[in-house]
């Protein structure tokens, strides 16, 4: 039988070979390295971006200091035979002690500084860009923060060589960029009522193995921020009998004979894990199983052939055709974003100031106008409401995938956030690094483990990405990452995607905008600014819808205008 946990970090498994190396150039010292190389474009399949790869020189006899430091961080931030060119800058004794795999620091080229602090001692600093942990999940940093590592050298046989070496690996944002792929693990979210499959992303290199890389980090277990709120159906025994081979976009996962759980239910979860997990790469279409040579069946029965769609009852409903709808409200009446006019989900006769849907259609809330009640009715039964909760300043509702709804109940500073479960009584959600009161915005993924924030601080609005655990009575939102640094004024937020958000917020010295934020902080455009642009509402493939201070809806066109769709406020997809 396969042993997975004495395996090397997940992230680390794709950086073997076929490597982007920068040649080495000696700098000055307090400059920044430029490096020189031999670039070869190596895979230009269509429809992807050709991968261009820069070999690396080794160290030269009489190289000065400076040449040796900057010649480790340009062949270290690419490797190739498990970092083999890296190791030729260090000692025997600094080589052995090199951890490569415990983490990498991703920093800005533009202004690299590497400087003496004595004859044998150079300090490298540059602004960073952020980090990849052991498990391969990338964090952005704190605008300001600093990468800094000193490095100790002697001479070795006339020459010098590093002796003291930081651990992990320092890569510049250019060099990350162009040998690391985001791809997303998946594990069983912790809801009562639906097996929906979260995905957890992180980073790792693009190179040929891919597939068995990512294989590997699915057995090695979620991400420790993400493992208290989900589950994983492939155990401790769980194996690889050999790398995943991939034929006419087919991958071949061979597991050990003990891999595979007895009961059907746990049987079909890792057949849905690993097939959306594969699947994440492009040039995977399906996905054949295997324990032991005998094929593992979803449902036990049928082919052992699997494509992503074939497992899209572990995805939430939203990402399941057919696509979600838009709704908004005018003077209290729903109506849904298409043809002028269209009724919305709720009977004219309520009268309403936010409305939610529950990704599926099979539940709607609606908050009254006076924002004292709160409603619901099954999807298909507008009419019958059922009155929830009775408060004080109701206020961003919204559904997750097994039907609670959370909702911000009360004026600061007696805000509560609360969990109402389909059928039960609400429950007020325990906090953690945050109060209720800071609360601008809130919307929960349709998975139910991570809720989305826009929190008032006292250095102003800014975006949080919380955890969320427990069931019953017992729930909590803790965990708190930051996110999005650059953003300033985040007003509104939603999911994208069950892996990106998308903010509400400006840049400085610019008007608010839609920006794309993924669940590591990096910030992306995703459409234009819109003048008074106060709202917005987000659904996977769907367009964003955007509300103005002055009461207009729009729609985001496909080429990137905006589509003005008629006037009303509070507009939402379901979730």
């Amino acid at each position: 039988m396969g042993d997975r946990r004495s395996a090397p970090p997940r992230w680390w498994v794709a950086l073997l070979a076929l490597v982007l190396l920068t040649g080495c150039a000696e700098i000055p010292s307090s400059g920044s390295p430029s490096g020189t190389g031999n670039a070869q474009v190596v895979d230009q399949s269509a429809g992807r971006d050709p991968v261009v790869r820069v070999f690396a020189e080794g160290p030269h006899d009489g190289d000065s200091v400076y040449s040796i430091v900057s010649g480790f961080l340009e062949a270290s931030s690419t490797v190739e035979d498990d970092v083999s060119t890296a190791r030729k800058y260090l000692t025997d004794s600094a080589s052995g002690r090199w951890r490569p795999d415990v983490g990498v620091t991703v920093y800005d080229h533009t202004a690299v500084r590497i400087s003496a602090k004595s004859t044998n001692r150079l300090e490298f600093t540059a602004p960073a860009e952020g980090t990849v942990d052991d498990q391969g999940v990338y964090l952005a940093a704190q605008p300001g923060k600093q990468a800094v590592a000193d490095f100790d050298l002697v001479k070795v046989d006339g020459n010098w060589r590093i002796d003291d070496v930081p651990a992990g690996l320092f890569i510049s944002k250019q060099d990350f960029d162009r040998e690391y792929s985001g791809q997303d693990l998946y594990f069983l979210a912790g809801g009562e009522h639906s097996p929906v499959l979260v995905p957890d992303p992180i980073y790792l290199r693009r190179v040929p193995g891919l597939p068995t890389a990512l294989v590997t980090a699915l057995l090695d277990g979620p991400s420790r921020w993400l493992k208290p709120a989900v589950s994983t159906a492939l155990g401790d025994d769980a194996a690889l009998e050999s790398p995943v081979d991939v034929a006419s976009g087919v991958a071949y996962v061979r597991l050990t004979p003990d891999s595979v759980p007895a009961g059907s239910v746990a049987r079909d979860t890792l057949l849905g894990q690993i097939v959306l997990t594969l699947t994440e790469d492009p040039d995977v279409n399906a996905v054949v199983v295997t324990a032991g040579g005998r094929p593992v069946t979803l449902g036990g029965r049928g082919s052992n052939r699997l494509a992503r769609s074939d497992v899209a009852i572990f995805q939430p409903a939203d990402l399941r055709p057919p696509g979600p709808s838009a709704y908004y409200l005018r003077d209290g009446v729903s109506y849904m974003v298409g043809p002028p006019g269209a009724q919305g989900p709720f009977a004219p006769a309520s009268k309403l100031a936010e409305i939610a849907v529950a990704p599926g259609g099979n539940l709607l809330a609606g908050i009254a106008k006076d924002r004292k009640t709160l409603w619901t009715s099954p999807g298909d039964q507008p009419t019958h409401l059922t009155a929830r909760l009775k408060g004080e300043e109701l206020r961003s509702a919204s559904f997750d995938q097994d039907g609670n709804l959370w909702v911000l109940d009360g004026a600061s500073p007696n805000t509560v956030l609360r969990r109402i479960p389909a059928e039960g009584d609400a429950v007020a959600v325990s906090l953690g690094g945050f109060v209720a009161r800071q609360v601008v915005r809130l919307r929960v993924s349709s998975d139910g483990t991570r809720v989305a924030m826009v929190l008032d601080t006292v250095e102003g609005a800014q975006v949080y990405l919380g955890l969320a655990t427990g069931t019953g009575s017992n729930v909590a939102v803790g965990s708190l990452r930051r996110l999005g640094f650059p953003l300033l004024d985040p007003m509104d937020i939603g999911w994208a995607d069950p892996d990106r958000l998308v903010v509400l917020a400006a840049e400085r010295n610019a008007a608010p905008q839609p920006f794309a934020l993924s669940m590591g902080g990096i910030v992306s455009d995703v459409a234009p600014s819109l003048a008074d642009i106060s709202g917005l509402a987000v659904a996977p493939n769907q367009a964003i819808i955007a509300t103005t201070s002055k009461k207009v809806v729009y729609r985001l066109r496909p080429g990137g205008g905006w589509f003005r769709v008629g006037t009303g406020i509070a507009a939402t997809y379901p979730g």
